[in-house]
């Protein structure tokens, strides 16, 4: 048992997804080892630097917003988005995001019923943590709607997702690879990321096909060696049961992911 209270845990809603432990002792090279990456995995995605000032380029632009949800998820981004977002990434990128998260809401029938408040904090956002700001959300989004399209909820979604994308993308867990691989792009050119990078791409997948996620940790595992350590949770929705995983060890599924199950406790007392 997780010693946490069974009307807490409904409560919350939330499930964690994926556990993968790490202790953070150095950054060696992305590329140490020769991976060689599928290309494929690459097409559509790609990093974002500009030099812009956002709100300059909404003040010349001849953009109009389609709806009041697209005005309202717009405004949610401009109002909590970072300084340092808001210095470096276009219009066109803000806009984009919210267009494919919208369109994504709007394709199955567990995404539109997700509350508005959760589709705003868990699935809009573009980012997680520091990671590099990469455009990701259209490739996520053609290769893995087809995949979870007639999932029943938000929690059978997330679960296949969790199943299929480590093989389908050629990801492995690697130790130590924070802060140097954190983005979608970075994990994929690497072929490899720590539990940081894992669930950042998990968290975006997720997102890109209308799942609330969010990627949560601690400062401190329970592990002889310490290190911190984070993990995946996924919105299951007000009248789903609260889920976890059984285990948390980097050697439990290629890939390194874990499958959601009921009850238990994730990789032990984090």
């Amino acid at each position: 048992s997780s010693g946490i209270p069974e009307l807490l845990m409904r409560s919350l809603r939330w499930f964690i997804l994926a556990s993968i432990s790490t202790h953070v002792s150095g950054f060696p090279s992305i590329l140490s080892g020769h991976h060689r990456f599928a290309k494929s995995n690459l097409t559509g995605f790609r990093s974002v630097h500009t030099k812009s000032s956002l709100h300059q380029e909404f003040r010349n632009s001849e953009f109009e917003v389609k709806d009041k949800e697209e005005q309202a998820a717009l405004d949610f981004l401009l109002t909590y988005m970072s300084p340092r977002d808001k210095a470096s990434l276009s219009a066109d990128y803000l806009i984009s995001n919210v267009r494919l998260a919208l369109e994504a809401r709007r394709a199955t029938p567990w995404g539109r019923a997700v509350p508005w408040s959760i589709f705003l904090n868990d699935v809009l956002p573009y980012a997680s943590l520091t990671e590099n700001r990469d455009s990701w959300r259209q490739a996520f989004f053609d290769r893995l709607m087809p995949l979870v399209a007639g999932s029943g909820s938000t929690a059978d979604a997330a679960a296949l997702l969790n199943y299929r994308i480590w093989d389908l993308y050629g990801l492995k867990f690697a130790p130590d690879r924070a802060p140097r691989v954190l983005s979608p792009l970075e994990t994929l050119v690497a072929g490899n990321a720590s539990c940081s990078g894992l669930s950042i791409f998990l968290v975006n997948a997720c997102r890109a096909v209308g799942v609330p996620a969010r990627v949560t940790g601690t400062r401190a595992w329970n592990t002889p060696a310490g290190g911190n350590h984070n993990w995946v949770e996924v919105w299951v929705g007000p009248l789903a049961p609260a889920l976890s995983i059984r285990g948390g060890g980097e050697q439990a599924v290629a890939g390194g992911g874990e499958q959601a199950s009921g009850g238990g406790v994730a990789g032990g007392s984090a």
